[in-house]
């Protein structure tokens, strides 16, 4: 497997090329997407937490929909989660929406959590580490859905290192290292999140 210090090579993953591919299709199914925010939030909550509350709040009427992201120590509205798969099954929440995005999903294995995650404009998410991206085996991945046209200032950091969100692109990298994100555009940043299994997702060496 391929990479330099701080990211990999997206031809190394040849199980996510259907995905890489066809970016475009995945793209307009989230232009198309119309739901809401809910009164759920990240803070201090692993995934399985937080699908417990959102289960509780679609079963007591409510749509399903964006969840709040983490901040300083209080919940963050400029970062928005829309979660697609919790280790390997699909959101039940979503009949009718993003089919063919879930369809390519579907089709793949050892995927510990996939969803659309969209920043807002002048937010920044500090730097922080996943130590569990390391003990698990696993690496993410960032595949850029949406950026404004212009004045495109959007960017992660690893270990030091940028890499720019831009259209259609991938990022792979592994979250136990220090990283850190930002939009300093004028609109809103979406992408499609993964967190994997190198040994399912991966070619071999």
């Amino acid at each position: 497997m391929k990479h330099d210090t701080n990211f990999y090579d997206p031809v190394d993953f040849p199980q996510l090329r259907e995905i890489f591919d066809n970016w475009q299709i995945m793209a307009q199914e989230l232009a198309e997407l119309k739901v809401p925010v809910m009164e759920v939030n990240r803070i201090g909550k692993s995934h399985v937490e937080v699908y417990q509350d959102i289960l509780s709040q679609v079963m007591s009427g409510k749509e399903y929909g964006w969840v709040k992201g983490w901040g300083e120590n209080k919940e963050n509205s400029d970062w928005l989660q829309l979660a697609l798969i919790i280790q390997d099954h699909p959101m039940e929440f979503l009949p009718g929406k993003l089919e063919r995005t879930m369809s390519m999903l579907g089709k793949l294995s050892g995927l510990k959590v996939c969803a659309l995650v969209k920043m807002n404009s002048r937010t920044m998410l500090h730097m922080h580490q996943h130590p569990e991206i390391e003990s698990e085996n696993l690496l993410q991945l960032h595949l850029t859905l949406d950026v404004p046209e212009t004045q495109n200032y959007n960017y992660l950091n690893v270990n030091g290192e940028f890499r720019q969100h831009s259209l259609g692109e991938p990022i792979l990298f592994s979250g136990a290292k220090d990283h850190f994100a930002f939009n300093e555009s004028l609109g809103s940043r979406t992408i499609l999140y993964m967190e994997f299994s190198k040994d399912n997702l991966a070619c071999a060496d």
